[in-house]
């Protein structure tokens, strides 16, 4: 009964974290950077974004320039070589706690599966 309320509550869990808000990725539109082309430059390379993986359709008319930024800011940002990574990790608490507790019940199985073997 115990090893099946155990398996039940990790799923929960284990689903309710994926769903968390963390994982949200939010609609980024050109009216959020106020016209700031060096604004729109650092987002669309920082993210690694191009005029055929556009998921915030940045580029409207498909020709690399996302918001009608200048072809200057772009190449500032690509050149620059210390653009910003894209932020794809989770430091979300539930998930780390959620991640340790795994860790614990496992090495605990472990430990009482040798115990019962001795």
């Amino acid at each position: 009964m115990k090893k099946w309320f155990f398996v039940l509550l990790s799923s929960v869990l284990l689903v309710t974290g994926f769903v968390a808000p963390a994982f949200a990725q939010e609609d980024v539109d050109c009216g959020d950077f106020n016209g700031d082309g060096r604004a729109v430059a650092e987002f669309w390379v920082g993210n690694g974004y191009s005029a055929t993986n556009d998921p915030h359709r940045l580029d409207a008319d498909g020709d690399g320039l996302p918001c009608e930024a200048s072809q200057a800011d772009i190449d500032y940002y690509r050149n620059a070589g210390g653009a910003t990574l894209p932020n794809t990790a989770s430091n979300h608490v539930a998930m780390v706690v959620l991640g340790g507790g795994i860790a614990a019940a496992g090495i605990l199985m472990s430990i009482r599966r040798k115990k019962g073997m001795e």
